[in-house]
């Protein structure tokens, strides 16, 4: 197992290489533009798909861009497509 400094270290690095937040940002740009297209609330079958996440905690840091991917593919249908602002959970907000 990884120490703290060892897993800061190996993380810092998987950033530094910009590769993983490339990513990531492609992933929300298309994310916000399906968004209007989606129902609001997720599918059964994208609710029932989230079970894939139920899975040991890896003993060690894994794949950053295969985590991204799962996260994005996987849990993204599973999300409320809710993307204004002042929205928390299942409560929007407003002053």
């Amino acid at each position: 197992m990884l120490t703290d400094d060892e897993l800061r270290r190996d993380m810092a690095a998987v950033l530094a290489a910009g590769d993983v937040l490339a990513d990531a940002a492609v992933r929300a740009q298309a994310y916000l533009e399906a968004a209007p297209d989606r129902h609001v609330a997720p599918t059964a079958d994208a609710v029932a798909a989230l079970d894939r996440f139920r899975e040991p905690l890896p003993e060690s840091v894994g794949d950053a861009q295969s985590v991204l991917r799962m996260l994005d593919e996987v849990g993204s249908p599973g999300t409320m497509a809710q993307v204004g602002g002042r929205f928390f959970g299942l409560v929007n907000g407003s002053v």
